[in-house]
């Protein structure tokens, strides 16, 4: 087997064949030529390039004009020198093989992939996105199922905070220049790990393909962000939450009964009875915060899903974006230095 590589520049020849009877030589050349495939050594027939195999007799000389004719030939050639050459270097280079490429794993491993994309989500705010969707889904569902005059203290409410832009403004840019060093520091990573263990001019041709990826990555990231974030308009609604609405409704109508009887009988256009209107008012005033805190308590499971819809496409698309951007060209480079 170590003269697998040699195959070209070989000459097999099995001799003293007129000590076999009949049609054993044939056979004995098949069993050869068998236990040559075994050890990988190509044989040159059918015009195919690989060892020759002969059968001769020094004695009678069968066989011995073909050989002398053949190595004439091979010897005319001029080549029998290079191809010598050549399969001593690539035995060189198969023996070599364990110590520059299988004694360390280089490559993109799937940690570092997984890594690289939550590196990306972070940086893009996959996780922020994800609980400000939650926070949507569960106040649309305290405006549509809450007391009217919660919501209204509520809007009141909403109406005397005011934020600066200035503020925000600054809060944005702070978070914008901290989302772009995290992108480039997540490059950086990738390309170090992946090119590890790889030879200089290959390391760097490999950092330098990951730096090129990373050109326009953090504005691409922003468009993702602003694409695959929330979507427009407002959450969906589930089917219980007419009903919810319906029943919330009867108890504003109950404590607006209640309180008109109440204040017919202290007027005095209607007839003292406080035991109906006390009770109306009473059902309204306990039913609406029950009902409200009821959906509270059904609304957190679907707004928990869909937060974690939202912080989840958020994800899969930044994923796919770095490697598209960094991880494919990457891994290009890598599968040029195994070729």
């Amino acid at each position: 087997r170590p003269m697998a590589g040699h195959a070209e520049i070989m000459f097999i020849v099995l001799n003293q064949v007129d000590r076999l009877p009949g049609d054993a030589a044939d056979q004995v050349l098949d069993d050869l030529r068998r236990l040559l495939d075994e050890d990988g050594i190509a044989l040159g027939e059918h015009g195919e390039p690989g060892a020759t195999v002969l059968a001769l007799s020094a004695l009678t000389g069968d066989g011995v004009g073909d050989l002398r004719e053949m190595l004439g030939q091979f010897v005319a050639e001029r080549g029998a020198a290079a191809r010598r050459v050549a399969a001593d270097v690539d035995a060189a280079a198969a023996e070599l093989r364990p110590v520059y490429a299988a004694g360390r794993r280089t490559g993109l491993s799937e940690d570092a992939r997984e890594e690289f994309a939550a590196r990306l989500a972070d940086a893009v705010g996959a996780t922020a996105a994800g609980e400000a969707a939650e926070r949507a889904w569960l106040r649309n569902a305290n405006r549509a199922c809450g007391t009217p005059w919660l919501r209204l203290w509520r809007w009141y409410q909403g109406r005397g905070e005011s934020t600066t832009g200035r503020i925000a403004v600054r809060t944005q840019a702070d978070e914008e220049a901290t989302a772009r060093q995290r992108v480039e520091q997540a490059v950086r990573t990738v390309a170090e790990r992946a090119s590890a263990g790889l030879p200089t001019p290959w390391a760097q041709a490999v950092r330098e393909a990951a730096v090129r990826g990373s050109q326009g990555l953090s504005e691409a990231l922003d468009d993702l962000a602003a694409r695959a974030g929330l979507p427009p308009g407002r959450p969906p609604r589930p089917g219980w939450w007419p009903v919810a609405v319906l029943v919330q409704a009867a108890m504003t109508l109950l404590q607006i009964v209640g309180g008109s009887w109440l204040a017919g009988q202290i007027a005095g256009v209607m007839a003292p009875n406080l035991g109906v209107p006390v009770l109306l008012m009473v059902c309204g005033i306990v039913g609406g915060p029950l009902v409200e805190w009821g959906c509270r308590m059904a609304a957190r499971g679907p707004a928990r899903r869909y937060g974690q819809d939202a912080e989840r496409r958020l994800r899969e698309a930044a994923a796919s974006c770095g490697r598209a951007r960094v991880l494919d060209p990457v891994a290009s480079e890598l599968l040029r230095y195994r070729e």
